[in-house]
């Protein structure tokens, strides 16, 4: 397992799914609701579902390494669970938005689009916001299992060490 200042990397790798799904699903929305935003944001969100894929993975990687060094409880369990619907869904979510937006960009430079190019750029992208919309509750989901599976049934103690606050 690897220790970055003497924590485990996964809940300080977990924040790039948990920041960058949500702020895609909510780009998404934008890229979907107005052409001139698509043409503006279109690239960047899928240069930003790019470098998502890469933090969902690591992060991943890293929660695979600490379970093995936690106790398996009930809710880790849970956790590791939500945790690999998780990364399915955030998969699909990100290769459906990436290949949406490069296919309009692609076809938008040709001399002919195909004739099927409007219908299947309408169901990618229904699909991104089905698919966003899953992802982001599913992050959310998962997220919440761990902190609850690391804090439930923890206190904390005073500064001072024992309670002897005598």
């Amino acid at each position: 397992m690897i220790l970055l200042a003497s924590l485990p990397l996964h809940p300080l790798l977990v924040h790039i799914p948990v920041v960058l799904v949500p702020l895609l699903f909510v780009a998404t929305i934008a890229i979907t609701v107005r052409r001139s935003w698509f043409d503006k944001l279109g690239i960047a969100t899928a240069l930003v579902a790019v470098v998502a894929a890469f933090g969902t993975l690591l992060a991943s990687q890293s929660g695979e390494d600490l379970q093995e060094q936690v106790t398996r409880t009930t809710k880790v369990s849970q956790h590791i669970q939500l945790g690999d619907q998780a990364k399915v869904i955030i998969a699909g979510f990100l290769l459906v938005l990436f290949v949406w937006v490069a296919l309009d960009w692609w076809w938008a430079r040709q001399a002919r689009r195909p004739s099927q190019a409007g219908m299947a750029l309408k169901g990618l992208m229904v699909l991104s916001l089905v698919l966003g919309a899953l992802a982001t509750t599913w992050v959310f989901r998962a997220g919440h299992s761990g902190a609850d599976a690391t804090w439930t049934g923890k206190t904390t103690q005073p500064v001072g060490g024992d309670n002897d606050a005598g």
